[in-house]
């Protein structure tokens, strides 16, 4: 869709074609949106539920019908104001409905409609990757396309893959007070986070009720009388598990049947081939987000759909950046990373240091009685390289990290930036303060070192 907009406003005539009813793609009907609302109200009914320590005496009973709604008008809301029909149509963009296919390498055929355009950007997105478990078919399990179609709240719910969706959706139902499992088959939580910071995050999940087996391999799925009935396998150990619900998060795959072989369009089992200007084998067409094998986020292919679009209406020939990749993790505690993690640093054998800041020395975290922690990791000049924190607001704080990194600032230059307090933006400068005394303090060692070397030699 932002593909369609910007084509749009560089003049072009511009149609838009999804399979769907409904325009949005999985980031409005079944992804971001709908499981950001989810997770929303979920902390809300934890909250309610457990802040006696301040006085507020609260038992809240949950409506899991009125919260799917919640989710459904969070949606609604949305689509109205510019995912609609109507709203493409003001801008002078067509939509088409229907699943279209290539039919040469200029042409694609939409139900008993033929379109012809002289550049194609397919942005065609993904679906959930189901995993080889037996009897698994058989069973009624959910994805995140069918996870906020419950009609009640399930007292037992496991989670199949402690990734980003799976650890965010076992995160939201442990709020709402299910009892939920998740099975993770690496010996920590695949968040693509340095292990420390998986672990806290596993470790808070833990004090909060929640089972997170780890080093674990799904066997067998059955429907029974008391429920699912999940066999599987931890450290080598085999043993079962019965649930109400099971959500299964292991993977995406490309949406890619769309003929690609009609139009010379180059592709693997999960991607479409494109080089750094977003553009595949067929030089009239471009491919963006999931499609094109990207990180799986939406903001990296609003990224793509701008320096495509650009690219091929206007000859823009600068590559698509992505070096500084931001992504964050809606679970609680949240979790937001920018940059290289020390495991990527060493493992490239890049020089660098790593500080870190608890959030038991930030002022507004102890206000509120919460726990995290902000890692950084700095090159010789002082520049970030990556930053990774976990805890409250964490989603919302990475930007400052992300601005350093594509301006090239110094970590010591947060120190200019006068900050209100007791704020978690702070933070930064409170960082860069501390390395800025211990340069100054390390200056000052020198100097008097020198001096004292200058005295023995005028001796």
């Amino acid at each position: 869709m932002a593909a369609a907009v910007y084509a749009a406003q560089l003049g072009s005539k511009v149609a838009i074609v999804d399979k769907a009813d409904r325009l949005g793609g999985g980031k409005l009907n079944n992804g971001c949106v709908s499981s950001k609302a989810f997770i929303h109200a979920a902390k809300t009914f934890y909250r309610a539920a457990h802040s006696s320590h301040l006085g507020v005496e609260a038992y809240p009973e949950l409506n899991f019908e009125k919260l799917i709604h919640s989710v459904r008008a969070a949606e609604e809301r949305i689509y109205m104001r510019s995912s609609n029909d109507e709203y493409f149509k003001k801008k002078g963009i067509a939509v088409v409905h229907g699943h279209a296919r290539f039919i040469s390498t200029r042409k694609i055929k939409v139900e008993d409609q033929e379109i012809e355009a002289k550049r194609f950007i397919i942005a065609t997105g993904s679906k959930p990757r189901i995993p080889a478990v037996p009897g698994l078919g058989k069973v009624n399990f959910h994805t995140n396309e069918t996870i906020f179609s419950l009609d009640e709240l399930p007292r037992r719910i496991a989670v199949i893959g402690g990734g980003v969706i799976g650890s965010e959706t076992a995160s939201a139902f442990n709020m709402l007070d299910s009892e939920v499992t998740i099975f993770e088959r690496h010996h920590h939580l695949s968040l693509r986070v340095d292990k420390p910071i998986a672990e806290f995050v596993s470790k808070r999940f833990e004090d909060r009720g929640m089972k997170v087996r780890t080093h674990s391999e799904m066997t067998s799925a059955k429907q029974t009388e008391k429920g699912i009935k999940l066999e599987y396998i931890e450290n080598d150990m085999p043993s079962h598990q019965f649930v109400d619900a099971l959500f299964v998060s292991v993977g995406r795959i490309a949406n890619l049947d769309l003929g690609l072989e009609n139009a010379g369009v180059k592709y693997t089992e999960n991607a479409i081939s494109i080089d750094k200007y977003g553009r595949t084998s067929n030089r009239n067409i471009w491919a963006i987000g999931d499609a094109s094998g990207s990180a799986g986020f939406t903001h990296v292919a609003e990224e793509q759909a701008m320096y495509a679009v650009l690219h091929a209406l206007s000859g823009y020939a600068k590559p698509v950046k992505l070096k500084v990749l931001p992504y964050v993790i809606y679970t609680s505690p949240e979790v937001a990373h920018v940059g290289k993690t020390t495991h990527e640093l060493e493992k490239a054998g890049i020089k660098h240091t790593v500080r870190s800041l608890d959030y038991a020395d930030i002022d507004r975290a102890m206000i509120e009685n919460k726990q995290g922690l902000i890692q950084i990791a700095l090159n010789e000049r002082q520049q970030l390289l990556g930053a990774t924190m976990v805890g409250s607001h964490a989603t919302e704080q990475i930007g400052q990290y992300v601005m350093a990194m594509n301006t090239g600032m110094k970590m010591t230059d947060f120190a200019k930036v006068l900050q209100p307090y007791p704020t978690y933006a702070g933070a930064p400068k409170q960082m860069a303060i501390e390395l800025m005394m211990e340069q100054l303090h390390e200056s000052k060692l020198k100097s008097k070192a020198f001096d004292t070397i200058r005295n023995l030699r005028h001796r």
